[in-house]
Order: C-alpha cells, then structure tokens, then sequence
C-alpha cells in the first residue's frame, strides 16, 4: 500500500532538497560572476520548478507545465538582483552589526519570495481562489529563513575545514526548512479554496488519487 504524503511535507522536503544541491552546485562551481549565477539558477529554477510541479499535479491535476517556467524565471531574476545586492560571502562577514544583517535580510529575503512567487501566482490563480496570498507567503518565507541564513554565514566564517562545510549545509537547510513549511502550508490553505466551477471528470479524479504527493 503506498503512503500518502502530506503535500506541506512533501513540498519542505523537496524544497530543502533541491536548494542544498543548488549550494552545492554554487559552491562547487565558484558561482561569484554573474554568468556562473545565472546558470546555477537556471539549474535551481528547473529543478525546483520541476518537483514542485510533480507535487502539485495531484491536488491540481489540470496545472500547467508553465509552473516549470514561472519558477525558472523567478529563481533567475531572485538570484541575479542578490548577486548584485552585493550579499557575497565577503559583503556579509565583519563590517555588518546584528542589526543590520537583520533588517538585510528582511528586505532583500521579502524581495527573493516576492520575485519567485509572483510568476508562480499568474499560473495558480487560474486554480484556486485568493491566489494572491502565495505571494505574500513567498516573501514571509524568505524574510523569515534569509535573515538566518546570513547570520548562519557569518558563523561558517569562524570556521575551518570540513566543519565550514558542514555548518554551511545546515545554515541552508534549515533556511529552506522555514521557507519550505511556510510556503507548504500556505499552499494547504490556498488548495481548500479550489475553484469548485470546474470539477475533475471521474477519471482524473482517480488518476489523482493514485499520485504519490497530496494535501492532508
């Protein structure tokens, strides 16, 4: 008997995932030029756009493939006004205070979750009513999880060796922790209200209930 996933489980899990890999990618890449950054986002951004859209296909079986691309481009455009924000490694450690690294991570986290959720928006308000709300969750999550991710990156600067490595993994997953339960859960709300105007045929529905991934 196959085990039904949560859908907020699935997504935070899939979220920590893909964006550990995509650190790995960057850091393995030296992703410090524009170039670099824009094609390790464009790695991000498929794979994120890609499961989340394997996610999604059972509680939304008629989504869009667009999914894929609105998250591509979200990711692309985040990460590109990040690089030139100036949030490099080296921007972040000493001159910062506590403070500031804070109120940084706010506002430039509200502005990724803004960037990546909007185009995402245009494809789920075709699905579910009060479609708008995702962006808001978006950059809540964001500004929740950058914040300490920054303080995260500070620390990993103390530190030599494997144990540099090992604390910057954990700075990321638990960042994408917050940002994937955020998001996860507000998508659980937003799917409550799917537009009852257009019910799936009999066979859809079926074919949904037998998808791996699915809200509670």
């Amino acid at each position: 008997m196959r085990v039904r996933i949560p859908l907020w489980l699935a997504w935070t899990a899939a979220t920590i995932l893909v964006e550990c890999c995509a650190a790995f990618v960057a850091l393995m890449t030296l992703a410090v030029t524009p170039l670099r950054v824009a094609l390790v986002a464009a790695i991000e951004g498929l794979a994120l756009g890609a499961v989340q859209f394997a996610i999604l296909r059972r509680p939304l079986p008629t989504i869009s493939t667009a999914w894929v691309g609105a998250t591509f481009g979200g990711i692309l455009v985040a990460r590109l006004c990040e690089y030139f924000a100036d949030t490099s490694y080296s921007a972040i450690i000493a001159p910062a205070t506590l403070a500031g690294t804070i109120a940084l991570g706010v506002v430039l986290g509200a502005a990724i979750g803004a960037a990546v959720a909007v185009p995402q928006w245009l494809i789920l308000r075709a699905h579910v009513a009060r479609a708008m709300r995702w962006v808001g969750a978006g950059a809540l999550a964001w500004a929740c999880a950058l914040p300490m991710m920054l303080l995260g990156l500070q620390g990993v600067a103390s530190l030599l060796g494997p144990w540099s490595l090992t604390t910057l993994f954990a700075d990321v997953a638990l960042g994408m922790l917050v940002v994937g339960l955020i998001q996860g859960l507000a998508l659980r709300g937003l799917l409550k209200t799917a537009h009852r105007s257009s019910p799936l045929p009999a066979a859809d529905h079926v074919r949904a209930q037998r998808l791996p991934f699915g809200a509670p």
